[in-house]
């Protein structure tokens, strides 16, 4: 019975030994280690940050003139098309008279001739009369200044009729649109072309009325296309809210890089607001969100330590500190979901 008591406590005492974790050779515990994060991080830095205000316009051509028709007529030989390069003084159709009055006019001719043959036959007969004697030089001389009379006004009439109207260009440009087609009958006033300066370039967009201050004539603005961005300048502000819009319009104007543009689309504008200056800016994924408090974690003796900051505001994907982080602070930037505070972690690059 001795002997099954001393057994039970050997098997005890050796459960013991084991569960305390102690080894026969080294008599030391074993513990289970905490794994290592690998993470990623970057020196937070000061720097400054403009802040933009973003608006959306039209494209517009900076000066457009649409020609119209001085008379009537045909429209002949129309070889234009939109989208046409012109250069100033260029002949963009040419075409003669066809109205009611042409008949009038050419029956006024055929009088005036009828006149003037009368006045020539006339002026035969007092022409031999005077070599004669029978009468003065005053009387064939006054034929003879009403025979100069009559054919001027023969030649003005027939001039008037026979007109060729010629349209031309006035400034160099792009030809917008064509208003008329070939053989098409033309009455006075009806638009013929419009015609577009292209050394510039309008963009028109609206603004609210508490960022009127903020919109000085001359301020630098930019147009964001794609990739790149096009600068011009304010060139034109409104003084009165437009009662539609309930905003107030402003213009802009560019120079030949926004050409590519196309006129009627819409572009995106941004102009400076504000900078703020030398303040701390972080990446916005590195933030744990609980509850309305935000963290990050930081590098300190090789743990990641996990801090509570106050956000100023966000910009774009980043968001500018208020409170929690100091210039210099080594921000984990990647690998923040696997950490809890105190974590030990490897820098990697």
């Amino acid at each position: 019975m001795k002997s099954i008591k001393l057994f039970i406590v050997l098997l005890i005492s050796s459960s013991l030994f084991l569960a305390c974790g102690y080894s026969s050779e080294t008599n030391a515990v074993i513990t289970k280690e905490e794994p290592v994060i690998k993470v990623k991080s970057t020196k937070v830095e000061t720097k400054d940050i403009p802040i933009y205000s973003t608006y959306f316009g039209e494209v517009k051509f900076n000066q457009s003139v649409t020609l119209l028709a001085e008379t009537t007529g045909e429209a002949k030989k129309l070889r234009l098309k939109a989208g046409q390069s012109i250069r100033a003084g260029q002949t963009l159709l040419s075409y003669p008279r066809k109205d009611d009055n042409i008949a009038i006019e050419n029956k006024q001719i055929e009088q005036a001739q009828i006149s003037l043959s009368e006045l020539k036959v006339n002026y035969q007969r007092q022409k031999k009369l005077f070599e004669k004697g029978a009468v003065n030089r005053v009387s064939v001389e006054e034929l003879e200044n009403q025979i100069k009379v009559t054919e001027n006004s023969i030649e003005q009439l027939r001039l008037g009729v026979e007109k060729i109207h010629t349209v031309k260009a006035p400034f160099s440009g792009i030809l917008t649109e064509v208003h008329i087609e070939e053989g098409q009958q033309l009455a006075y006033g009806m638009p013929l072309f419009t015609i577009a300066k292209t050394a510039k370039t309008e963009v028109e967009f609206f603004v609210l009325p508490k960022d009127f201050n903020a919109i000085t004539i001359g301020k630098v603005i930019e147009i964001l296309d794609g990739q790149q961005s096009i600068s011009g300048r304010i060139s034109e502000k409104a003084t009165q809210v437009d009662p539609m819009r309930k905003a107030i319009r402003v213009v802009a104007t560019f120079d030949q890089s926004a050409q590519q543009l196309l006129v009627g689309s819409t572009v995106e504008l941004r102009l400076l607001k504000e900078t703020l200056k030398n303040v701390l800016v972080i990446p916005e994924e590195t933030l744990t969100q609980q509850g309305k408090s935000y963290y990050v974690y930081t590098v300190q003796e090789g743990k990641a330590i996990k801090q509570k900051i106050q956000i100023a505001q966000r910009i774009d994907l980043d968001v500018v500190v208020k409170e929690g982080l100091q210039k210099g602070d080594e921000l984990i930037t990647v690998g923040m979901n696997k950490l809890k505070n105190n974590t030990a972690i490897e820098i990697i690059q």
